[in-house]
Parts: C-alpha cells; sequence; structure tokens
C-alpha cells in the first residue's frame, strides 16, 4: 500500500522532505498550487522552442526543454562532449530563458521554498549549473510515459558522472517535484506501482517497448510478480506532487484529446553535506 497524502492549505502544512527520505512517504499531492495562470504556456514553450531550438529533446511522445540531465549518457562516445552538450543548454535555461518576457519561469524555484521545509539549493557540478527545472510536455494521443523509475537508467549515465552524481547526493533516492501547466482532456493521470527498486531492480534496456507500455503491469508479470497493483492520481492545471521517483516504478497514462499534458519539474535529493539540492 503506497503512503500517500494530499495538502490543500501549505500555509498550515509544508512537505518534509525528510518524510520520503526515511520512506515514512510515498507520494504528497499539492491541490491547487498555482492559480494565476497566463492565458496559454504551449504558445510561450513554442516561442521558447523557436528561439532556442538547440535545447530541446524531441522524442516519440513529446520533448523536454531543456535536454534532462538524463542525456549525458552512454549515446556519447565522448564524456566531455555530453556533459558540454548539457550544461550549456542548463546555462540557456537558467539565464536566457528568464530573459524573454515569460514571467512564470521566474516563480519555479519559488515555489520549492513554498512547498517545503528544508532550505533546498541548485546543484552544481565543478561549478556548472544545472538546469533549475525541466519541462516536459507529453503529446495529445500519443502513447504516454512508459514504466520506469529513475533508478532503472542511471547504469546509462557516463561512469565519472555517475560516480560524482552518486558521490555528492543520495542519487537513488531523489524524489521527483512537477507542477500541471497544463491537463489533456482525458487521461495523463500519474500511475504509480506497489514495485519499489528494492525488491524489483531492472535495468529498462533489457526490458521490451510493449513492456514497458503495458500499464496493466506485464513488465512485472513476466518476471514472476503477480502481486502488482497501482495507483492512479489524476493531476488538474495548477496541483502539483511530490514522490519517491527515483525508487517506485510510475507511469503517465496517454493524454487524449485537443490539449497536450504539460509539466514543469526537477529531481530532488539530499546532499551528502545533509543540505537538499535539486535539478532537472
Amino acid at each position: 500500500m503506497l503512503k500517500t497524502t494530499e495538502i490543500s492549505n501549505l500555509n498550515s502544512c509544508k512537505i518534509e522532505l525528510s518524510t520520503f527520505d526515511s520512506n515514512q512517504l510515498d507520494i504528497a499531492i499539492i491541490k491547487n498550487l498555482i492559480s494565476d495562470f497566463p492565458l496559454s504556456y504551449e504558445s510561450e514553450i513554442k516561442y521558447l522552442q523557436f528561439k532556442f531550438p538547440s535545447t530541446q529533446l524531441s522524442l516519440e511522445d513529446g520533448f523536454f526543454l531543456p535536454l534532462p540531465y538524463s542525456t549525458i549518457n552512454e549515446q556519447f562516445e565522448n564524456e566531455k562532449v555530453a556533459l558540454d552538450s548539457y550544461f550549456s543548454k542548463a546555462f540557456i535555461a537558467k539565464n536566457e530563458f528568464k530573459s524573454q518576457q515569460i514571467l512564470w519561469f521566474n516563480w519555479f524555484e519559488q515555489q520549492l521554498t513554498k512547498c517545503f521545509k528544508e532550505k533546498i539549493e541548485l546543484l552544481k557540478f565543478n561549478n556548472e549549473t544545472f538546469a533549475p527545472f525541466g519541462i516536459r510536455v507529453l503529446t495529445a494521443n500519443k502513447n504516454g510515459l512508459d514504466i520506469h523509475c529513475e533508478n532503472a537508467f542511471l547504469h546509462q549515465l557516463k561512469p565519472n558522472f555517475r560516480n560524482w552524481l552518486s558521490e555528492n547526493v543520495d542519487l537513488e533516492n531523489s524524489v521527483s517535484f512537477f507542477i500541471t501547466l497544463q491537463a489533456p482532456e482525458i487521461g495523463g493521470e500519474l500511475v504509480v506501482y506497489n514495485m519499489d527498486w528494492n525488491n524489483f531492480a531492472l535495468q529498462l534496456d533489457s526490458t521490451t517497448y510493449e513492456e514497458r507500455h503495458d500499464l496493466n503491469g506485464s513488465l512485472f508479470k513476466n518476471r514472476n510478480k503477480n502481486d502488482v497493483t497501482s495507483s492512479s492520481y489524476n493531476m488538474q492545471k495548477g496541483d502539483a506532487v511530490v514522490f519517491r521517483a527515483a525508487q517506485l516504478w510510475h507511469a503517465i497514462q496517454p493524454p487524449i484529446g485537443l490539449k497536450n499534458r504539460i509539466t514543469v519539474g526537477c529531481f530532488i535529493a539530499k546532499g551528502r553535506d545533509g543540505n537538499f539540492y535539486y535539478w532537472a
């Protein structure tokens, strides 16, 4: 059974990250975190795509903006090239995105202070600043997001970079924090399984596309895990969620209709120095 809480008033109940760190809590839903929306996030994101095309990672189901840290991976033969590719886009996201008169970018980092009891600092790698947030667009009427957990692809990161991360933050217990900027007409729910990395460690590149996209759980059942259950969370525009994304297997239901599913978020983990850090 997943340990879940719903928060409707952050003034009286801020989230304590240590509760995730000690596995006392799996998922926290924050209802109506953001209410003062611009008319259209989609048009502003399209402007950023046009203005900074090199920062985008296009995928079959949609795109990331800017590149996520997971792109520092084995597809690059040279680790320095992989690092330069990511951190150059992270610099643009942190600095130039915010100079484009798109004011809502300025409040993402403020939400971390608003939502959490602990102070959270932006992670740096050799004085290079990580991207503070990632925009994730899931295209309507596509496949949604396949079953995964963050720990299932860490082995694909460049070795020196992966080792640096693990030495500086508790990477295998990181949590995901994201805000829904636009909800689809139908679908797009966050699906979280009662399967934890500690009792079901599986590298994603050892699975099939069909298994990962079968949200009924054949990925687990094909490996003799027949007691799998899942919970779905319908995130509306302005809602936010924090959950143990590194450990818990999860997916996103396909968004259906005329509207894409748009979220903005980051990862958070406790540093080896005792402080909390975020990155995307």
